[in-house]
């Protein structure tokens, strides 16, 4: 049964009559006109507590970060800027020195993690291989969920930067691959791959599997994607301190350390 307010049933034509602002204020609010505040409307999924990146990361919240490429980056497909500096803070937080990343891209937030681990740092990031633009996946999903990078500009972003040493590529499928030839144990695990739920929650198992105790876990595209946010919500009872990351599409938890 809706509410009453001021007397008025909550939603009634009288109700929206009497509100204190015009039909014009209505809509300009549903439809700013810069499309990034637009979207952020639709990030409506998941159950998460949101917090203040300043409280989830106190330790990181003066710290000095390198940013590199910072202008490369469409917000649309890859983390927005804001999301990057919250990416490295916790990065900061966690002292996370060996780091693996699934959803490589264009490398762009693989290069500014590998720009901020120390020169004795690794970030291993993992893509598809290569050879094919529409390989075959490990996971039956929705097909309108394939997010498959267009395979000329996967990592182009370090390719040519001397953070390259510190970076390590490994191409295969996370659902088929064998995590544990990967250099673990890891500080902090990054996933950005495959939206799709089967993928996401495949994606995280394998990260904790690989993870030291107390390490980072960070996923993107929570709130924005249903599926992405479906799986990340089932591990609420699993990981330390999770929560999404307020005016981001982070999520981020600690695995227990016991």
């Amino acid at each position: 049964m809706p509410k009453k307010y001021g007397g008025l049933r909550r939603f009634s034509l009288k109700w929206w009559l009497a509100l204190p602002f015009s039909l014009g204020d209505i809509w300009r609010r549903f439809a700013p006109k810069d499309p990034m505040v637009h979207a952020q409307c639709y990030w409506w999924y998941g159950d998460l507590p949101r917090r203040h990146p300043q409280e989830v990361f106190p330790e990181a919240a003066y710290a000095d970060l390198r940013l590199l490429n910072v202008g490369r980056r469409d917000p649309t497909t890859s983390t927005t800027l804001f999301e990057l500096g919250c990416i490295l803070m916790g990065r900061a937080q966690a002292d996370a020195r060996r780091i693996v990343e699934v959803g490589t891209f264009d490398g762009n937030t693989t290069l500014n993690l590998a720009a901020n681990v120390g020169e004795e740092g690794l970030v291993v990031t993992l893509d598809l291989p290569l050879e094919e633009q529409e390989p075959e996946l490990g996971l039956a999903i929705d097909q309108a969920l394939r997010n498959v990078t267009n395979r000329q500009v996967v990592g182009e972003q370090f390719q040519d930067r001397p953070e390259k040493a510190r970076i390590r590529q490994v191409f295969g499928d996370s659902a088929k691959l064998d995590w544990k030839t990967l250099p673990g144990p890891f500080d902090m695990a990054f996933i950005d791959g495959c939206h799709a739920y089967e993928y996401v929650k495949s994606d995280t198992e394998n990260a904790l599997a690989v993870l030291k105790p107390g390490g980072l876990l960070m996923w993107h595209d929570y709130a924005e994607m249903e599926d992405v946010s479906r799986a990340v919500d089932e591990f609420r009872n699993r990981v330390d301190g999770i929560c999404a990351l307020q005016g981001t599409r982070l999520a981020v938890g600690w695995k227990k350390k016991a």
